[in-house]
């Protein structure tokens, strides 16, 4: 029945579809957001789409009546926040590990030239070079 919603909502702006589609604007870089965040103002214009129906929007599922639609979404609303204040959290946190290994990327360069000098096998010198690259390029995600 949701899809059935969204589809009838999706479907009442038809017309604009077609006018942007026939201009063709195909060179043009999309501004268009995506995400949950989209996803959530979506949903809040569905709930508006059905608000405006009043009494005659009466579903059988108790789900998709209004007042379960306006419960969602404040449960939505309220997780995204939750996630958004968790995501910058665990970027700083991401941050300062990779801070840890900026100093050791000449430190690193230098043991493994001198491992490869030490008469290693190939595969160890390859694996040493592929750990030392990753610390490498963990140094490049900082700046």
């Amino acid at each position: 029945m949701f899809v059935f919603l969204l589809h009838a909502f999706t479907k009442r702006n038809c017309f604009f579809n077609k006018v942007l589609k026939a201009q063709k604007l195909k060179n043009i870089k999309s501004t268009s957001e995506t995400g949950h965040a989209k996803n959530l103002a979506n949903f809040e214009d569905l709930i508006t789409f059905t608000a405006s129906y009043g009494s005659s929007y009466n579903p059988t599922k108790t789900t998709l009546k209004q007042a379960a639609l306006t419960t969602l979404f404040t449960q939505a609303k309220a997780n995204l926040a939750s996630v958004a204040s968790k995501n910058v959290r665990f970027n700083r946190a991401t941050h300062a590990r990779t801070l840890v290994f900026v100093p050791m990327q000449k430190l690193s360069t230098r043991l493994v030239n001198a491992f490869a000098s030490n008469n290693a096998t190939p595969e160890m010198v390859k694996d040493a070079k592929t750990i030392n690259r990753k610390i490498q390029l963990n140094h490049l995600h900082t700046i």
